[in-house]
């Protein structure tokens, strides 16, 4: 390109790409949504079945001091809603028997556990293009200690994100709110042989996991819902997750609208529109992340997470609207929801009608689609 056309872009794209560096960041802002969203319905008409709340699964990670004695201790909560518990499984304590516990516990409650693995930070923590090896390694282990304890088949999450030092990183640069710098990371991170290489070790994983009568979700960040539009897979490749060629039972985008909610003015209509794409895409494998109950690791940030139970509900309906079933509709995150003051809350029944079009969800996809189109910046 010209030096001048450069310039022309860059400003543009600056301006725009200035909303979404919140996305990723710890921003200060109060979330907005209380203002947007009236419908506030009487609670206790909405409390009237347990398995109806409109999700399948909450996620507990083991964090912000969280322990396995008090996961036990509020397990309760999900007994008799058909909501399962993708449970947090750290690979360097693999065999951990305080967690081996907590599954006993659950699938004697009638809770099905699913479990998701994560490796030591140093090992870039989430699956990926750049790990799999280790990652397939030790799920593998972990499907065999699952089936020496008797425990009934169940489904493995794959978390699969770039390495955890690199999306802080990724967050770094994005709240600096320049989007050439973070088309050259993500041009950086691009290794084609290795996700070639990942994509065929993923695919061999799931088809073993199939054998033995598990079944594999994958859960991807929501930019790579916007990487199918323009016939490249720049951002796939820049977030190292291969996510195409794989037989996953379920392909779940987190949707996490709180976090965006910090930058951006969207409601509910975001995760319809986003369901709507996914479904467009995946069809009936097409799954969704709901959130946020609790910050994950950017602890203590409680402007990125949903202020009631209401704004859950509308979310849990956003979804509903869209063509999901609640099996196909996850949480985060259980420990979110059973330390708030009202567990009660979050158990709310979903309506069935569509959420009314936003702004920001236009804004906040004009954002990641204007990302996309720089592949060609080194």
């Amino acid at each position: 390109m010209s030096s001048k056309r450069i310039i022309i872009v860059r400003a543009l794209l600056i301006a725009s790409f200035q909303l979404i560096a919140g996305c990723f960041a710890t921003g200060d802002e109060l979330n907005r949504l209380d203002a947007l969203e009236l419908d506030k319905p009487d609670v206790a008409v909405s409390r009237q079945a347990l398995s109806a709340t409109g999700y399948g699964s909450v996620a507990w990670e083991q964090l912000d001091g969280a322990t396995f004695s008090e996961l036990k201790n509020n397990l309760h909560h999900l007994a008799g809603r058909d909501i399962a518990l993708v449970l947090h499984w750290k690979a360097e304590n693999i065999d951990d028997p305080a967690r081996w516990d907590v599954v006993h516990d659950a699938v004697s409650r009638g809770i099905q556990v699913q479990p998701w693995l994560t490796l030591p930070e140093s090992a870039g923590y989430f699956p990926s293009s750049t790990n799999y090896n280790a990652w397939i390694t030790q799920a593998q282990y972990l499907m065999f200690l699952w089936r020496s304890r008797g425990l009934p088949s169940t489904t493995f999450v794959v978390d699969m994100e770039m390495p955890k030092a690199k999306l802080h990183r990724f967050q770094e640069l994005t709240a600096a709110g320049d989007p050439f710098a973070v088309a050259r990371f993500l041009n950086g991170n691009v290794n084609r042989a290795q996700f070639a290489a990942a994509t065929v070790a993923y695919r061999g994983f799931v088809d073993y996991a199939h054998l033995l009568g598990f079944k594999v979700t994958v859960s991807t960040l929501l930019p790579l819902l916007e990487d199918y539009g323009d016939g490249d897979d720049f951002i796939r490749q820049g977030f190292n997750s291969p996510i195409d060629g794989i037989a996953w039972d379920e392909v779940s985008f987190q949707v996490h609208r709180t976090m965006y909610g910090a930058s951006y003015p969207v409601t509910s209509y975001m995760v319809h529109e986003y369901g709507r794409l996914a479904r467009n895409r995946f069809g009936a494998r097409a799954g969704i992340g709901l959130g946020l109950t609790h910050p994950g690791i950017a602890v203590g940030n409680q402007s990125i997470v949903y202020a009631n139970g209401n704004q859950l509900r509308l979310d849990a309906q956003a979804a509903k609207a869209a063509g999901f079933s609640p099996t196909r509709v996850g949480v985060y995150s259980f420990l979110g929801i059973y330390r708030s003051n009202d567990v009660g809350q979050w158990f709310q029944i979903p309506g069935s009608s569509a959420p009314l079009p936003d702004f920001g969800t236009g804004l906040l996809r004009a954002s990641i689609q204007a990302l996309d189109t720089l592949d060609w910046v080194r």
